[in-house]
């Protein structure tokens, strides 16, 4: 048997329970994250500019999603006067010279959704973390709300200096944020979720658009379109027997999935699959129709792909979406999953499919949809401190304990990203007396990207004929360098011998 659909309940409003209740996410094992698309960012490799052969990379992967239920055992969730979360991930995936890339979120909540300003924010750095206020963690206060959602609602960190406000992800690592949130009466279904994220990485400082579509009030008031089609990850999962009737074993030791959110509509849900990411040519497809008002909810629509009209291979990557397309209206199609089979049966691998559908891209960013993050329920993160972000990027000048005056002083400048500086050399006021001037001389130099570099700084000959008759001086050094936006001094003494 290929394809079915199995009902998962009937819409149904549940209300919010009395304090100290278990909430809906907690007593649910079916409860999961709805991702949308990554969206990417571009930085140079900053040991490529080091080497002279510049390469771009991914700067930082981005998404936004929300948690819901559709096979709640009380009716699929949230529905209105529901309390649910929304949360944004950044995965640092590049290496640019400002040592890290740091972010900052502006949410744009759909119409008739609200912060749940009741409950804390939750953030983890690598998977710890906990409810904020805490380092790099902060509460609502730093969250800046507008009645009108349509302007953005920006939230800022802590942080100061560099990065002052932001938060800074390095490469390997990656930040969980968890908002709560509130849907109103007046919540609609298959709506937009969006947030912005403005990206400080010393290259084009994008901002992306982080995107998931259809997000589902099961008893809102449907939106531009109200069926949609929703993946539990992952989206295929090993599975020997087939869990409806007639039975039996699967085709090939698995099955896809996805939520078909019908709404009491008429029409029919499609399989495509293909090895093509774009998904062209469509190898092999299963459709089965819905009469109206069949299921007035979600459903599940499953296939172990045995009637798709194609032999699947072991080792192959196969990508595959749902789509349900109502006898009136626009169509659903969903965004494009992946999955391997292991050479004795079952999946070897799933992921989001690598398509450039749904989310779309901010300035700046790749337009590369998908990868291979695979979302976890994690309603409460634990609670160990927050790791602090990537260091500020860093200037180090060196002056020597002496010199000759017919080679100058050299100064020895390192940075950990582009920089400039200046230098000078002076004497004493008593000295200078002696010399006609208390300046011998002064430098300056760059840097395009993180390296090493030397000033010289040079006196004149007519200086270096009177240091000859003086012998030598005890001069000061002044040296100010400016790296990522930030400007110090520091000084340093030096004999200058003539």
């Amino acid at each position: 048997m290929g394809a079915v659909m199995v009902a998962t309940g009937l819409v149904a409003v549940v209300p919010t329970g009395p304090a100290g209740a278990v909430e809906w996410w907690e007593s649910s094992p079916t409860a999961t994250w709805y991702d949308g698309q990554v969206s990417y960012s571009s930085v140079l490799n900053c040991f490529s500019v080091i080497q002279g052969s510049p390469l771009y990379e991914n700067g930082v992967g981005a998404y936004i999603g929300y948690l819901a239920d559709p096979d709640n055992a009380g009716g699929p969730k949230p529905v209105v006067n529901d309390k649910t979360w929304i949360r944004y991930r950044v995965y640092g995936m590049g290496n640019p010279c400002t040592g890290g890339s740091y972010f900052r979120p502006k949410f744009y909540l759909p119409q008739g959704w609200s912060w749940d300003r009741t409950r804390q924010i939750a953030c983890a750095y690598d998977g710890s973390g906990g409810s904020a206020p805490q380092a790099n963690c902060p509460g609502w206060d730093h969250l800046q709300e507008n009645a009108d959602h349509t302007v953005g609602d920006p939230y800022w960190n802590n942080g100061s200096g560099q990065g002052g406000g932001l938060w800074g992800v390095a490469q390997g690592h990656y930040w969980e944020f968890q908002l709560p949130v509130r849907v109103g009466p007046n919540a609609q279904s298959g709506v937009v979720l969006d947030a912005h994220l403005d990206v400080a990485d010393g290259n084009s400082n994008p901002q992306m658009l982080l995107r998931t579509n259809n997000v589902y009030v099961f008893n809102g008031t449907p939106g531009a379109n109200n069926v949609g089609v929703m993946y539990d990850q992952p989206s295929s999962y090993d599975q020997a027997t087939l869990p409806f009737s007639p039975g039996g074993p699967t085709r090939y030791g698995m099955l896809s999935a996805f939520q078909a959110v019908i709404a009491g509509r008429a029409g029919s849900a499609r399989f495509e699959i293909s090895t093509n990411p774009n998904m062209t040519p469509v190898l092999g497809s299963e459709s089965f129709s819905f009469a109206a008002s069949q299921f007035p909810g979600s459903v599940k629509a499953m296939t172990d792909w045995a009637d798709a009209g194609v032999t699947l291979q072991p080792g192959v990557t196969y990508y595959w979406r749902g789509s349900i397309l109502p006898t009136s209206g626009a169509p659903a199609v969903g965004e494009v999953q992946s999955f391997r089979l292991k050479s004795g049966g079952g999946v070897d691998a799933t992921s989001l499919g690598a398509t450039t559908s749904g989310g779309g891209v901010g300035t700046g960013s790749g337009g590369v949809g998908g990868g291979v993050i695979t979302p976890i329920p994690q309603p409460t993160p634990p609670t160990p401190p927050v790791p602090n972000p990537p260091a500020a990027p860093t200037a180090t000048s060196t002056v020597p304990k002496s010199a000759q005056a017919r080679k100058g002083v050299v100064v020895s400048l390192t940075c950990t990203a582009a920089c400039s500086a200046k230098a000078s050399a002076t004497v004493s006021k008593k000295l200078g007396k002696r010399l006609g001037t208390t300046t011998l001389g002064s430098a300056r130099g760059s840097l395009g990207a993180a390296g090493s570099t030397k000033l010289t700084i040079r006196l004149s000959k007519k200086l270096r004929a009177k240091l000859e008759r003086v012998g030598s001086v005890r001069a000061t050094v002044k040296i100010t360098t400016t790296v990522g936006g930030t400007s110090s001094t520091t000084t340093a003494k030096v004999t200058v011998k003539g």
